[in-house]
């Protein structure tokens, strides 16, 4: 896979991944506003006696909580990894986009042959061949 579809899936992933997140968060919500309208509902008809009814609503709610709590870390950590993943995919990106500048400006201080190394990559193919050729160059450059 070419790495600009890599880098787009992961974009995409990640996108999907924050909206499940906040798809979690309301779910937490609304988990949260229901059980408080159940109690309320619940002391005003019963006063504040926990009778079996309140207890199994008590432990459903506990569980539900849980399980998203759960789910919120699991999703949390799969966004570290893609996050991770594509922070690395834009170093690797960077580095091989920028090679020639990197040996020009950072290892060889204003040498004005690095800055024409290219050029000289092509005559020393050139004086290789000749030579090779024994001066009959049989190709043109």
């Amino acid at each position: 896979r070419p790495p600009a579809t890599q880098k787009g899936q992961l974009q995409q992933h990640i996108g999907t991944a924050e909206a499940l997140r906040d798809n979690l968060l309301a779910l937490q919500n609304t988990l949260m506003d229901e059980y408080d309208e159940t109690v309320n509902a619940h002391i005003q008809k019963h006063g504040g006696d926990v009778d079996a009814m309140l207890k199994a609503q008590q432990d459903n709610f506990k569980k539900s909580i849980t399980d998203v709590y759960n789910e919120l870390l699991l999703l949390q950590r799969h966004m570290d990894m893609l996050t991770s993943r594509a922070h690395q995919m834009d170093l690797i990106e960077s580095e091989s986009q920028e090679p020639h500048r990197m040996i020009t400006e950072h290892h060889h201080h204003g040498n004005p042959l690095v800055a024409q190394l290219q050029v000289l990559n092509k005559y020393a193919a050139m004086v290789g061949v000749a030579k090779c050729n024994r001066g009959v160059n049989k190709r043109p450059f």
